[in-house]
């Protein structure tokens, strides 16, 4: 079933999301997310994406953690909370 509106919707056309599970509990804490993150979120951007969105639950802490600490001087003010306007 199709959502409507999607969560991503307010995105420009184009746009990528992103989704990952680390749940072997000896790679938690490592930074694997993190890197994985930024990595994901660089290819898109420079493959032309115009924006990465995502959606971690509001009680992951620590995916929101990740999320937090991925940004690099050239996806700056790329990101932003869902719905919210461009930085």
């Amino acid at each position: 079933m199709p959502w409507d509106p999607h969560p991503f919707s307010h995105l420009p056309p184009g746009s990528r999301g992103i989704d990952q599970y680390i749940g072997e509990p000896g790679m938690l804490d490592r930074g694997h997310g993190t890197a994985f993150i930024r990595q994901q979120c660089e290819r898109l951007l420079a493959a032309g994406a115009p924006a990465v969105g995502t959606d971690p639950h509001p009680d992951n802490l620590r995916a929101r953690r990740a999320y937090q600490k991925r940004a690099s001087p050239q996806s700056a003010g790329r990101w932003r909370r869902a719905g919210a306007a461009p930085s």
